[in-house]
């Protein structure tokens, strides 16, 4: 993913920034600056991959609101 570069992050990605704000401070908004800040500090050098188990919890979210059984 992600061109090969394991430590990209899409910061400016909306879904990204809510999902963050929803796991790791309590529902509150995440802007770019304070995402960015998480990430190299949590997830560098990895914060590729960190973004991809993100989306795949949001996805898992999605379905479980939907009744979905499979993702």
């Amino acid at each position: 993913r992600a061109l090969g570069r394991p430590d990209v992050l899409p910061e400016g990605d909306l879904a990204l920034k809510r999902v963050v704000g929803e796991l790791y401070f309590g529902g509150e908004p995440v802007d770019e600056q304070r995402l960015a800040a998480l990430a190299m500090e949590r997830w560098s050098p990895y914060r590729g991959l960190a973004t991809t188990y993100l989306f795949a919890h949001l996805r898992a979210q999605r379905a479980n609101l939907r009744g979905d059984a499979a993702l």
